[in-house]
């Protein structure tokens, strides 16, 4: 038996073979958060640092958080880059968005949106009055060597602040992926005072550093409150962007008569002009008032073949609220893509002779298809749960589970709770969710993780189950399982709650489905004396590398929590035994996986390195290529069993 096979043995349940021609995976350590004494306090001798990586992008690119001090006190945080090489500070930090900390040390503080995939970063710095008082927001992009505030400034975004300093509002939402990317955001709006005259949204390119005003704007979408000297309130809220660099989103809409809100108008803006989109007319609006019509409707998801999906409100013509449709537009007709049926409708009170039924749509994928959820009710229009549905070629199917095991029939003759949540799709039409478990009296005994495939069109059970991970008493069979990610090939990897004898919630596996073999693996890394057991994921890349974290033990000692990774091929590895210059580069080992690109190729993490007391600092791997070997690799075989329940 090797060294390591013996030093490890005894803390987990490891088979050690020897294998010819393994190309073991490798990884080399960089750390990539700022290391200047402004992100590091000494407590005990010792350094602490809390600096976390948050998004990482195909090209290597990291961006993330870091605390700051000053003589071991807190002063916010700044959001850095690291773009391979060098780490760089990428917030705001001109005058305006800092203040001279009465006890000493600058104080400001800033957030990261996202990272594109070209390793742009979008987010959000505080505003400060030079004594420290709150003066709103700005927004920034940060092109890879640069930032630029993208707020709207000037008379009607921003104004002088009865206390001191210029106060402004912005939010940023979205970038795309192209190499100069649009940007959708938005700031509030105000008079010269400070009164509120709503939000304006923008879509900013970046290629001609240039801003566009998205929605609408005039009569029916402004009012003229008294305390605003003449100018007019407007509302628009931009929702979603694709990397056409088109934008959906809403716009509120105004009482001509006396600036009452009577709903939404939903549209989509192609770079040119605005198309208002979702139902208007008989079943969607009414007259409120004389001149007054109500409707309601949002655009919220747009994909690249420039098709949106949204909602809107249903009424009949008196203004009894009658639920809500969801729609498809796909560039010349809007369709109903609602569910519709005797469990998704019902007969209000109300209004007698109409119909009410409530649809949500919750994603669009690159293929068109539409998912989302809809209301289950009673004839009496009680409440009865929710199933998921997709749309696909004009036609609205439900794909979650059903029968006993997922449905409390306590009323006969309605039809039965059932309560469904979608959790991931993929770009190929598939999806997972959960479905709640009900035991014999009805009560909420946990959930089932489910998979549609599109390719097959079945529809499975996909979390673990029997053993320890379901109790069964007098009432029915406890069990949670959850789907966290799914790959274009319909790869799933999610988690499943470990029960110990007594019934009680005792840690948790995670898994990987594999829809080829149809089987789900049992990802358990180490076990406590007595059952315990803890692993998260945190990935899943395209090649069906899982990422995550477990608690190692030692008998019944806890050595700490370690980052791993396991694929069907390699099997489990401990990401800081596979790292070659770990101690090198100041580690001791690896605690936490944040997240990957999707190939794997770079994995960004939290860790403490080893002159540190407590914190995070951040670090990334990047793997090495090792020829293909006889070497000894660590197995855990005995842990990975295989779990499946078909329906």
């Amino acid at each position: 038996m090797s060294r390591a096979c013996k030093r490890l043995s005894s803390i987990i349940a490891l088979t050690c073979l020897t294998s010819p021609l393994v190309a073991m995976p490798l990884y080399e350590i960089q750390t990539i958060g700022p290391t200047s004494p402004t992100y590091e306090r000494i407590v005990s001798g010792e350094y602490h640092r809390d600096s976390t990586a948050k998004y990482v992008a195909a090209n290597n690119h990291v961006t993330g958080l870091a605390d700051r001090y000053y003589d071991n006190a807190g002063r916010g945080y700044d959001v850095w880059h690291f773009n391979g090489t060098t780490t760089q500070i990428i917030n705001l930090t001109t005058s305006g968005h800092y203040y001279d900390h009465p006890s000493g040390g600058i104080y400001r503080q800033s957030t990261t949106q996202t990272i594109n995939a070209n390793g742009h970063v979008i987010g959000r710095s505080n505003r400060y009055l030079v004594t420290g008082g709150s003066r709103g927001y700005d927004v920034w992009h940060f092109n890879g060597s640069t930032t630029t505030n993208l707020s709207l400034t000037g008379a009607g975004y921003q104004y002088n602040h009865g206390s001191g300093g210029i106060y402004r509002y912005s939010t940023v939402y979205k970038i795309n992926n192209n190499i100069n990317p649009h940007i959708i955001g938005s700031n509030n709006t105000f008079t010269a005072t400070g009164g509120s005259t709503g939000i304006a949204a923008w879509l900013y390119n970046s290629g001609t550093s240039s801003h566009t005003l998205l929605g609408y704007y005039g009569t029916g979408y402004e009012y003229f409150p008294a305390y605003a000297g003449g100018a007019a309130y407007t509302s628009n809220h931009v929702r979603g962007l694709n990397d056409n660099g088109h934008a959906v989103g809403f716009t509120s809409r105004f009482s001509t008569i006396d600036g009452v809100q009577i709903g939404y108008d939903a549209w989509y803006y192609n770079g040119s002009i605005h198309t208002q989109l979702g139902f208007t007319g008989t079943g969607y609006s009414y007259l409120a008032a004389p001149g007054n019509i109500k409707r309601d409707s949002k655009a919220i998801y747009i994909n690249n073949s420039n098709k949106v999906a949204g909602w809107s409100t249903r009424f009949n013509n008196t203004g009894t609220n009658l639920g809500q449709d969801a729609w498809l537009y796909d560039g010349g007709s809007t369709t109903n893509i609602s569910l519709t049926g005797p469990d998704y409708q019902y007969n209000p009170a109300a209004a007698p002779t109409d119909t009410y039924q409530y649809a949500i749509v919750r994603e669009l994928n690159p293929l068109s298809h539409a998912f989302g959820d809809q209301k289950r009710f009673s004839s009496a229009g009680d409440e009865r749960g929710q199933d998921v549905w997709r749309h696909l070629s004009g036609s609205t199917s439900q794909i979650s589970l059903t029968g006993a095991l997922y449905e409390n029939d306590n009323l006969p003759g309605e039809p039965a709770i059932r309560h469904a949540e979608l959790t991931a799709i993929n770009n190929t039409g598939s999806a997972v969710g959960t479905n709640r478990i009900y035991s014999n009296s009805g009560l909420n005994y946990g959930q089932d993780a489910w998979l549609f495939n599109h390719g097959t069109n079945n529809l499975d059970v996909i979390s673990l189950t029997g053993g320890t991970f379901e109790y069964t008493d007098a009432s029915g069979t406890k069990r949670d399982g959850e789907a966290k990610f799914i790959t274009n090939d319909n790869l799933v990897a999610g988690v499943s709650k470990r029960y110990n004898a007594g019934g009680s919630a005792y840690g948790q596996s995670a898994w990987l489905y594999d829809p080829i073999t149809d089987s789900t693996s049992e990802l358990t890394f180490s076990i406590r004396d007595d059952g315990l057991s803890y692993t998260n994921v945190q990935a899943l890349t395209t090649n069906g590398i899982v990422l995550g974290n477990y608690q190692l033990f030692d008998g019944a000692t806890l050595l700490g929590v370690h980052a791993f990774r396991w694929d069907a091929t390699n099997g489990f590895f401990d990401l800081g035994n596979i790292t070659t210059n770990l101690a090198a580069a100041n580690w001791e080992n690896l605690l936490y996986v944040v997240g990957s690109d999707p190939d794997a190729e770079y994995i960004i993490g939290n860790s403490i390195k080893s002159d540190m007391l407590y914190g995070n600092m951040p670090y990334l791997l990047t793997p090495t290529i090792p020829e293909p070997t006889s070497l000894t690799i660590l197995s855990l075989a005995p842990l990975l069993f295989i779990r499946r329940q078909a329906l």
